[in-house]
């Protein structure tokens, strides 16, 4: 992994690391802390993905290591449930998917789905970030929810950050891309659970109605 990371950052690619257990995460920022001694990572962002089990006490490594996550996070809705019974049990299942300590952190971080394993939902992605609630309803890791705004902003303007692209996508803002979608409701004004029936009306790429 050294000799990859080394080739391919000298290239100028960003790196995505799959990171889901809390063993993968030290050992990927182990290695990462190691090659710091010879390569420059003030302006890169290469990335953790999924971060199931991502270890608070790596939070600030990660930081000066330029690293930045994107949590998996609808993995708490669909098997928090399992995962606090049977697998990692109550105590570690509090701990997954520590969103609002990185954000307090000031690390940009993402949501995602990991289509096609699952639906592309960017509401049911903001829901559960925000409510921090399994299928069944329980609730996990309360002190790390987000606000509505939080969960929007990873998704968006963050997003673009974490691609290298958010100088033309993420906001709307003069030279930008001009990419928007209309909304039935407003996110910031509904109830919080009701968040994921939020339906997209029209949707614009570049300014362009798409059909």
């Amino acid at each position: 992994m050294e000799k990859i990371i080394i080739d391919y950052h000298k290239k100028d690619w960003q790196i995505a690391i799959h990171t889901q257990g809390d063993a993968a995460v030290n050992d990927v920022v182990n290695i990462y802390e190691e090659l710091e001694k010879e390569l420059d990572f003030s302006t890169s962002r290469h990335r953790l993905e999924h971060g199931l089990l991502f270890p608070i006490d790596n939070i600030d490594r990660v930081k000066k290591l330029n690293l930045t996550p994107s949590f998996h996070i609808n993995h708490l809705y669909y098997y928090g449930d399992a995962l606090k019974a049977s697998l990692i049990g109550k105590d570690r299942a509090e701990k997954i998917l520590p969103l609002a300590s990185v954000r307090d952190k000031d690390i940009k971080f993402t949501l995602h789905a990991d289509q096609p394993m699952f639906e592309s939902h960017p509401f049911r992605l903001i829901q559960t970030a925000v409510e921090r609630k399994t299928s069944s309803g329980d609730t996990l890791g309360y002190n790390q929810k987000l606000t509505v705004m939080d969960a929007i902003k990873s998704l968006t303007l963050d997003a673009a950050w974490q691609i290298n692209m958010e100088t033309k996508i993420g906001s709307l803002e003069k030279g930008k891309y001009a990419d928007f979608v209309i909304l039935d409701k407003n996110p910031l004004k509904v109830d919080t659970n009701t968040l994921s029936k939020i339906k997209c009306l029209k949707t614009f790429i570049n300014g362009n109605l798409a059909n």
